[in-house]
């Protein structure tokens, strides 16, 4: 019985390890409208715009949050900043949206359209990995830069 147990264990971490992602595929930045007059930002604050308890801007502008669509990103990204997994989060914006109130950000599909939708709407944050930054200089800005190494040493604990 104990051999059973052993072999389904070393075939589930042989999937599991197969399936893993580099660090430098996870690794993102998060990005703000040049017009939104920030320059950095702490995660702290970042979990709070992302979680919908601060909705606006100092100068009024109503905050607009994009979620990327790759399920791994996202969570990744949740948990570096809210250390909330998955789960947690979707219970969190169930809540929210039966209650009503709030929504949970619109999620994108690449990490073009969230830059697109980023330099093109005041209030707007989202997150992409760095790379797809290349020739976006000055049209968007990036607030702060998250390590993807750390995170997911975190998570795994």
């Amino acid at each position: 019985m104990r051999y059973k147990q052993f072999f389904w264990s070393l075939i589930l971490l042989f999937i599991y390890s197969s399936q893993t992602m580099s660090a430098d595929d996870l690794s993102f930045v998060v990005i703000s409208h040049p017009d939104n007059g920030i320059t950095e930002i702490e995660e702290q604050r970042l979990a709070r715009i992302y979680l919908g308890k601060i909705k606006s801007l100092s100068d009024g502008t109503s905050i607009i949050t994009y979620d990327h669509a790759r399920k791994d990103f996202r969570h990744l990204f949740y948990w570096k900043i809210a250390k909330k997994r998955s789960a947690q989060i979707k219970a969190y914006w169930t809540r929210q949206v039966f209650t009503g109130y709030g929504f949970p950000p619109n999620q994108l599909s690449t990490d073009k359209e969230i830059i697109n939708q980023v330099r093109s709407t005041k209030g707007a944050f989202g997150y992409v990995r760095p790379d797809s930054l290349q020739g976006e200089k000055g049209v968007i800005r990036v607030v702060v830069k998250l390590d993807a190494n750390q995170s997911s040493q975190e998570l795994d604990q």
